[in-house]
């Protein structure tokens, strides 16, 4: 809806004005980041976790930093704070912390005290 309706308003609830204190003059950019980060990147972690993909935790935990950065510069830009962005903000400090949290459960713990797997002589 974003990009589709750039310089109206959206959902009928974001006007034009909302963007006065951003760098945007439209809402055709910050869709187009938003599909990309929040979309198309979320996408991708998805795949990733279903698939069990190679560091699919750590790649959870950077979709949940990615959205929590997101939101912060919204509300910044926006100069505003509405209940979504408590909740978005909540479903990213989960995502962060479930995906760092499982990420250290499956490090050998070998690796973490600093003592690998010993050399043997040939």
């Amino acid at each position: 809806m974003l990009i589709a309706n750039a310089h109206g308003n959206p959902w009928l609830m974001m006007p034009l004005s909302l963007l006065a204190y951003s760098p945007f003059h439209s809402w055709l950019i910050s869709g187009m980041i938003l599909l990309t980060a929040n979309g198309i990147l979320a996408l991708g972690v998805l795949w990733l976790n279903l698939r069990r993909g190679p560091r699919y935790r750590l790649w959870s935990a950077l979709q949940g930093f990615e959205l929590l950065g997101w939101l912060i510069v919204e509300c910044v830009c926006l100069r505003t704070v509405i209940w979504p962005h408590y909740f978005c903000g909540a479903l990213a400090m989960v995502l962060i912390l479930s995906g760092l949290a499982l990420h250290s459960a499956n490090v050998p713990r070998a690796l973490v005290s600093g003592k690998g797997p010993k050399q043997g002589r040939s």
